[in-house]
C-alpha cells in the first residue's frame, strides 16, 4: 500500500514538472509568409551619418501581437549589427540606430513568432 502511495506521488510529481517545461508559443494560424510584406521608413527620411534615426517597420499580410518579435540588421560593408524593434502595435515596430558612415546599408527585417521566421529585405542610403 505504501509502494503504491510513492509510485503514484511520483507519478504525480513528474506529471507536474513536465508540464510547466513547455515553453514555446504557439504559431499563430494566421500567418502565411508569402503574404507578409514588410515597409521601412526612417526618421529623417535620409539619415545622416553619425545622427541617430528612427526607424519604423511595418508590416501587411497577418494581424500582428506582441507574441511576434522582431530584429532590426543592418549590413554594410561586411559587418552586421542587431537592433531589437519594439512592437507600437498596427503590426508596427520601432527602433533607433545610428549610421556610422555614408553608403547604402542593406537592412533584414526579422520576425519571429513559434516556429516562424520570416526574413524582408529593405535598403537605406546614407549620404
Amino acid at each position: 500500500m505504501r509502494t503504491r502511495f510513492i509510485i503514484m506521488t511520483t507519478f504525480f510529481v513528474v506529471l507536474f514538472i513536465l508540464s510547466g517545461c513547455s515553453t514555446a508559443a504557439p504559431a499563430p494560424e494566421d500567418i502565411d509568409p508569402a503574404s507578409i510584406e514588410a515597409f521601412l521608413s526612417t526618421d529623417p527620411d535620409i539619415p545622416d551619418a553619425g545622427k541617430p534615426t528612427k526607424l519604423q517597420a511595418t508590416f501587411t499580410g497577418s494581424n500582428l501581437t506582441d507574441a511576434t518579435t522582431m530584429v532590426f540588421e543592418f549590413r554594410h560593408n561586411e559587418k552586421s549589427e542587431f537592433v531589437d524593434g519594439t512592437f507600437k502595435g498596427k503590426n508596427a515596430y520601432a527602433g533607433n540606430y545610428s549610421f556610422q558612415a555614408s553608403g547604402t546599408y542593406e537592412i533584414f527585417l526579422h520576425l519571429y513568432n513559434g516556429e516562424y521566421h520570416i526574413t524582408k529585405k529593405a535598403e537605406v542610403i546614407v549620404p
